[in-house]
Parts: C-alpha cells; structure tokens; sequence
C-alpha cells in the first residue's frame, strides 16, 4: 500500500482504536466543559472536536483501488505533508461515513456529559 508511507501504521486500525479514542477525548472535554456550560455545552464541545479531528475518512491509494479508513486528523496531516510523500493522496471520500458518525458522536457526547455532569454532582 502505497498510501501508508507517509501515516504511522496504528492509523490502519483506526476502525479498531477509533471508538475508544473518541470515548476519551469526549470525556477529557466534558470534564473540562461541563460544570461551566451544563449538558448542552459540553455536547456541542465534544461533538464538534469529534467530527473535526476523529471522523472516518476512506482514503485510497495511488492506483485507486486500496481503500484504507483513516481519521480526519491523518488526512489533514496528509496533505500539509503531501509535497514530501512518496505516494501522495489520490482520493479522499468522506461523505458517506460521515453520515453514520455524526449522529454516533453526537449521541456518544451526551452520555460521556451526562455521566461527567453525575460523576461531578456526587463528588461534591
């Protein structure tokens, strides 16, 4: 695959590591969101950081024919890099999947900023 010279290898599993990523980045921020702007603050944080920087991304490779799903974040860095790649990126579809994860981390932000909001009412 020619497309991975220029991602570390992890990225290839990222359908794996992907969900339990997002999980924790949506945790960090509601904690830090949460008892500042409520439930809805901490969602619309922690959605939009989700569909900015974790949103799945078919990538293909140079011939066309090697779909590999990578983060948003890879394929950002893919293109700032991409004057110095050895396979540079040929064609990045993301529509699709977009349409299954925006309402997932949507919905995986108001269970992580409830549960925050819980867990912060009970400590104190």
């Amino acid at each position: 695959m020619e497309i991975l010279s220029y991602l570390f290898f992890p990225f290839v599993f990222y359908p794996i590591w992907g969900i339990f990523a997002c999980f924790f980045v949506a945790i960090v921020i509601s904690k830090k969101v949460v008892m500042k702007y409520g439930v809805a603050g901490a969602t619309a944080a922690s959605t939009l950081i989700l569909l900015v920087f974790f949103t799945p991304v078919v990538v293909l490779s140079e011939g066309g024919n090697i779909p590999v799903i990578f983060p948003l974040m890879a394929v950002y860095l893919g293109y700032i890099l991409n004057p110095l790649l050895d396979a540079p990126i040929e064609h990045v579809s993301s529509f699709s999947v977009t349409i299954i994860f925006a309402p997932v981390s949507v919905f995986m932000s108001i269970i992580v900023a409830s549960i925050v909001r819980r867990k912060l009412l009970k400590s104190k």
